[in-house]
């Protein structure tokens, strides 16, 4: 029984995480389309809630893959380490990334960001979908 709740929990959590990707893209690319001066008043709180969003999905991705480690019987502290130097280390790049982006396509840093936060929500969709590993 264990295992297949697991499963079922996982998967869900997999679904979910993808769902909210796609909203929270989406989000960000109407964010970057609409007026400029409306903006300045709500950006603070949609970056508030666009960093809990995408913090969310995440945890629900990890979700899933620690119920397929605990089935798998997976020693948690090696499973923890692993998964936090992976998670740390990957933040950066992608924040140096960001960055580096973000000064070169300026205004349109949003859009694109947006933009590639759907596409991951559509890929990992999709994965999950099908049982490949695109993402």
């Amino acid at each position: 029984i264990g295992q297949g709740l697991s499963e079922t929990l996982g998967e869900a959590a997999g679904y979910l995480a993808a769902v909210i990707l796609i909203v929270i893209g989406l989000l960000a690319i109407r964010e970057a389309l609409s007026d400029k001066d409306d903006q300045a008043d709500v950006l603070a709180s949609v970056q508030d809630r666009n960093l809990f969003l995408t913090g969310l999905s995440v945890s629900l991705d990890e979700l899933a893959v620690g119920f397929s480690l605990g089935v798998l019987k997976v020693p948690v502290g090696l499973a923890v380490g692993y998964i936090a130097a992976q998670a740390f280390a990957l933040t950066f790049v992608g924040l140096f990334l960001g960055r580096r982006l973000g000064e070169r396509i300026g205004e349109r840093a949003e859009l694109a960001s947006g933009v590639v936060l759907t596409l991951l929500g559509v890929a990992l969709l999709i994965s999950e979908a099908t049982g490949s590993h695109l993402v």
